[in-house]
């Protein structure tokens, strides 16, 4: 299994002896789920939910069907597919206005073994697309929820195999970061390793570009941070420099 990313200082100390490649930033602890059955298990306790209003006679067959259709993606390692079937599933608790704690930890374990299955992909372009619908689903609406949104991201950023992959969740963590204070608060913290993720990425000046404007925009709106709003609004205008 996976063992969880190393803290940023640690990782420096050990790779201070590979010179000329970045340093890795890292986001959160990962919770690793790599056996199929909590998959299966997520696609039948969604799938409960979302029937529930149904009564037995209407739920019990839907249940079943997409149990058997999730189980054939497993054995068939359509991972892309299982990704669209349990995101389907997981929209109830997604979109519901409130939840109990116990829903609230069902949902981010739902979502945390749906991020799991980039590291089933059978390649990193593969792994991309199932990035993308779960960048796609999370970013949807994201006044609901943006917190656990962006928690999900952060790991599902630590999972994705490409540089181009972790680019684009953190991009997506950002958009989310737009949505309220409380959701900011979840990437303030992230943004004194811009250089270091920047650099890890390879990313050119058109996405830096981008970047540093998203987090300005961030920081705009947050008090007591004057000093780092300007600091990344000269890094936004360094890009243009030779333009």
């Amino acid at each position: 299994s996976q063992s969880p990313p190393l803290p940023l200082p640690l990782r420096r100390r050990q790779q201070q002896h590979q010179r000329g490649r970045a340093k890795e930033p890292t986001m959160a602890t990962i919770v690793n789920t790599t056996e199929e059955e909590p998959m299966l298990a997520v696609v039948r306790s969604t799938a409960e939910l979302a029937w529930a209003d149904g009564g037995a006679e209407v739920a019990d067959p839907e249940v079943a069907r997409l149990c058997a259709e999730a189980q054939q993606h497993v054995l068939a390692g359509r991972w892309l597919d299982m990704a669209t079937l349990m995101l389907a599933s997981a929209d109830l608790l997604l979109l519901a206005p409130r939840l109990s704690d116990k829903a609230a930890a069902d949902l981010e374990c739902t979502l945390t073994v749906i991020c799991n299955l980039v590291t089933k992909a059978g390649s990193e372009d593969e792994a991309l697309e199932i990035a993308k619908l779960i960048c796609a689903k999370l970013t949807h609406q994201p006044g609901e929820k943006p917190t656990l949104r962006i928690k999900v991201l952060f790991s599902l950023y630590n999972l994705l195999p490409s540089l181009s992959g972790k680019a684009l969740v953190y991009r997506k963590a950002l958009e989310l970061a737009a949505a309220g204070k409380a959701a900011a608060d979840c990437v303030v913290p992230t943004f004194k390793n811009i250089d270091a993720f920047v650099a890890y990425w390879g990313i050119g000046k058109p996405e830096q570009r981008d970047l540093f404007l998203a987090v300005t925009r961030i920081l705009k709106d947050q008090k007591g941070m004057t000093k780092e709003y300007f600091k990344f609004l000269n890094k936004y205008l360094a890009t243009f420099d030779g333009s």
